[in-house]
């Protein structure tokens, strides 16, 4: 099959959509496929992470940062990227397309040949949902004409949870939407060995960013501290908010126990993580959550709020468990019953690493897209 993926992310400048195409790319080219990736990439942060026997045209972009997208970005990419696409896609004669996201990569549609099945995989701001919510919901009511456009005319339509699914069929009654989660690479995963009796070492990663609730963490192990003075959480990342959290920090006397570590690549950080006793993040805009079915495949027990992809991913008093979002109370009660239960902790770690084998292995997520591909291919419907 010849498969073309688009995204304007890609490894490693990019959140959990742009690991997801690289993961996805890398196990359809395992398996014998014909893959082409059409990327966004910016210059500037060095080099992307290209896959041996994988066609990739990149188009070049200005992010903000690393991890930051930026609107000049995203225009350069639809620009650069419709004339791109408009001749691969008449002379490579591709299979079937996938857009990852569908506002604004999946714009790119109108440059194809038309009788080209593409798929749409929604990631988050193009999913409608509750405002209450949704990080998005301005960005979403902006850009509903144009979204309703791609997702319309694609032969399927892919979300990451069953939030996602029923905030996406409630917007648009007349379609429906598969629910394909993220996949894990198992390849360089240490897996963790030995269970801490005392359970002192918290370890969270993420963007820097308002939605991850890295601030109100901060604020839950500072009371954590005032009864486990030993307790210490490691915070690896970077974004918009460092200075803030450094200020944070020293403004409250923290740098005793909380440490920002800075941005890791993703391979060291899969050795240094089973070091930790426990994976935290409070995120209440995750539309996946990638980094849960990593901590999970390290083995770790996780703590995260019961909304959006997370609550999928993590079984609660199973895998870890889940607490209230944006309550810095039920966060605090969550991290005290880590460290005041450490057997129960042991048994989520290992029940996490067999979910992430069993639900999240990178080969059974691309049978399930091969799936969805060949019905796509044979009917030209949405199924």
């Amino acid at each position: 099959m010849r498969i073309l993926l688009v995204n304007y992310e890609y490894k490693p400048q990019c959140g959990g959509a742009g690991l997801a195409t690289y993961n996805l790319a890398k196990e359809l080219n395992a398996m014998g496929h014909k893959v082409s990736l059409l990327i966004g990439w910016d210059k500037r942060f060095g080099k992307p992470e290209l896959i041996q026997g994988i066609d990739t045209q990149i188009v070049y972009i200005q992010k903000k940062g690393i991890l930051e997208s930026s609107p000049k970005g995203i225009l350069q990419f639809l620009v650069k990227g419709y004339f791109k696409l408009f001749f691969f896609s008449r002379k490579e004669n591709y299979d079937i397309i996938q857009f990852f996201f569908s506002v604004p990569t999946g714009l790119l549609k109108f440059s194809l040949k038309k009788n080209i099945p593409y798929i749409c995989s929604l990631r988050g701001m193009d999913v409608p949902s509750d405002e209450r919510n949704n990080k998005f919901s301005k960005m979403i009511r902006k850009i509903e004409f144009l979204n309703k456009k791609v997702v319309s005319g694609a032969a399927a339509i892919t979300v990451l949870s069953k939030q996602q699914k029923i905030c996406f069929e409630r917007a648009y009654p007349q379609l429906r939407a598969k629910i394909i989660p993220n996949g894990v690479s198992f390849h360089g995963i240490k897996v963790k060995q030995k269970y801490a009796e005392n359970v002192r070492l918290f370890c969270l990663t993420g963007r820097f960013i308002e939605f991850k609730n890295i601030e109100l963490t901060m604020y839950a192990f500072q009371k954590v501290h005032e009864k486990y003075p030993d307790v210490r959480l490691d915070i690896y990342g970077d974004g918009y908010l460092r200075e803030h959290f450094e200020q944070v920090i020293l403004e409250h006397n923290m740098s005793d126990y909380i440490h920002l570590k800075g941005y890791m690549e993703q391979k060291k950080l899969f050795q240094l993580m089973p070091e930790y006793d426990v994976f935290i993040l409070l995120t209440v805009g995750d539309s996946f959550g990638q980094v849960f079915t990593e901590a999970m495949a390290c083995g770790l027990p996780v703590i995260c709020a019961d909304l959006g992809g997370p609550a999928d991913i993590v079984l609660d008093k199973e895998t870890g468990l889940k607490v209230k979002p944006n309550d810095l109370e039920a966060s605090v009660e969550a991290v005290f019953y880590m460290i005041e239960q450490p057997q129960q902790a042991e048994l989520f770690g290992r029940n996490g690493r067999a979910r992430a084998e069993k639900e999240y292995s990178m080969r059974g997520i691309a049978n399930r897209h091969l799936d969805l591909y060949e019905k796509c291919i044979r009917t030209k419907n949405i199924v």
